[in-house]
């Protein structure tokens, strides 16, 4: 998978940005994803979207505290 990312980027120091902004990307996300973008065999945009679960209690546990 390496060779393949190194193959969007003619330069390692766009490849080496890449791999930083990936592992920014994913770094502490639970629930959600990351989506790459490519345009002309080049990285143009990391999409992170992330899912938060709130829970709140039912009108039964409300108060019971």
């Amino acid at each position: 998978m390496m060779n393949k990312m190194r193959a969007l980027h003619s330069s390692n120091h766009g490849f080496k940005e890449v791999q930083e902004r990936l592992a920014e990307a994913l770094q502490g996300l639970k629930y959600g994803s990351v989506e790459i973008q490519i345009h002309d065999s080049r990285v143009v945009r990391i999409t992170r979207t992330e899912k938060v679960r709130l829970d709140y209690p039912t009108d039964g546990e409300a108060g019971r505290e």
